[in-house]
Parts: C-alpha cells; sequence; structure tokens
C-alpha cells in the first residue's frame, strides 16, 4: 500500500497564500455596501507610498498647496454652477456655503504660496468633468440631486486626497497644521451634503 503523500513545499506554499487571501477578503461574503463605498477616515491616516495612485504625486509646501487651491477652485466653481441654476432651500444655502468657505480658503492658500503643477492640473481636470456632468441635468429635481451627490463626492475625495497626499507631502510644520485645520473643515462638509442630501 503506497504511503501517504507530503504536501510539497511548493504546495504548502500555496495552500498558505490562498488560506491567507481568504483571511483578508472574506472569500466573498456578504453584500455589505461599505465593501465597496468610499471610506473616510474620522483622522488622517499614513499616506501609501504612491499617494493616491490616481493623478501625479505633490510633494513639498508649494506643490501641496497647489493641489489644495485646485482643490478649492473646484468647490467654487461647482457651488456657482448651482447658484446660477437658482437652488433653493437647503441646497441653495448649503452652495452658498462652500463658496464663501472655499473662497476663503483659496485665497488662504494662495497667501501661503501654492504653486501650480501637474498634480494640480489633474485636479482642476476633476473639477471640469463634475461640471460637465452636471451640465447635462437639464431639469430641476435630477440636476438637484445630482449637484448634491457631486458635492458629496468632492468632498469626500478631498478628504482621501488630504489623507494620502497633501498632509504626508507638506515640508513645513505650519502648512501641516493649515491642512489638518483644512481637513476638520472638509469632513464637516462632507457630513453636511450627506445631511442635505438625505433631507430631501
Amino acid at each position: 500500500m503506497a504511503a501517504a503523500s507530503r504536501p510539497t513545499p511548493r504546495r504548502f506554499g500555496a495552500v498558505l497564500a490562498i488560506a491567507c487571501g481568504c483571511a483578508s477578503t472574506g472569500c466573498g461574503a456578504g453584500g455589505d455596501a461599505s465593501r465597496t463605498a468610499p471610506a473616510v477616515s474620522p483622522a488622517p491616516v499614513p499616506a501609501p507610498a504612491g499617494g493616491t495612485g490616481l493623478a501625479p504625486v505633490a510633494r513639498g509646501d508649494a506643490a501641496v498647496l497647489g493641489v489644495l487651491a485646485a482643490m478649492d477652485e473646484n468647490e467654487i466653481a461647482l457651488a456657482r454652477h448651482g447658484l446660477a441654476r437658482r437652488l433653493d432651500g437647503a441646497t441653495g444655502d448649503f452652495a452658498r456655503q462652500m463658496l464663501l468657505a472655499h473662497q476663503h480658503d483659496l485665497e488662504k492658500a494662495r497667501a501661503m504660496g501654492a504653486a501650480d503643477s501637474d498634480a494640480a492640473a489633474a485636479m482642476r481636470a476633476r473639477g471640469s468633468a463634475t461640471l460637465a456632468a452636471l451640465d447635462a441635468q437639464t431639469e430641476e429635481n435630477p440636476y438637484r440631486n445630482a449637484f448634491m451627490a457631486a458635492m458629496a463626492s468632492e468632498h469626500a475625495a478631498a478628504l482621501k486626497t488630504l489623507d494620502a497626499e497633501l498632509i504626508p507631502g507638506a515640508r513645513s510644520e505650519a502648512v501641516r497644521r493649515h491642512l489638518l485645520g483644512v481637513r476638520r473643515a472638509v469632513a464637516e462638509h462632507y457630513e453636511r451634503a450627506q445631511a442635505v442630501s438625505a433631507s430631501r
């Protein structure tokens, strides 16, 4: 009778890799929406070495502030887009709040030495794409819903960019402190956008 074969080192390594993969992914368990929804952490987290991986990476105070300024420009343009479409009620109030807040933040970023870069240009291109998508909405209620969805999405993306790229990319303590303050404000804006969306 043949002796039972032992797993070879190669086979054992493959089995171990499969087991580890199942432990980390849950082997397809459940349809929890939180697995696919953008995660927004309550506090900054360490960045991966390559930043967000979606655009050129900003490093250094001037470049980081330049991306921050581009983010503010996007939010200003988005708020103006909504106000031009005569949004009213809580949605209109939110658009006006965002316009004033991000105009103030933009002035601050420029005063601190914001510089243009490929990363800032990529951020502005994202904002242009968002506005183009809103232009396609011709009816009042669908536009209102799309506007608030865009506001929530842009602020969620801003939080991820701050965590993954801008805060780790800052060189001076003054810029880092400023970015942490901006992050707190952006998190509040994100929560407000979600609340306004849910109230409709």
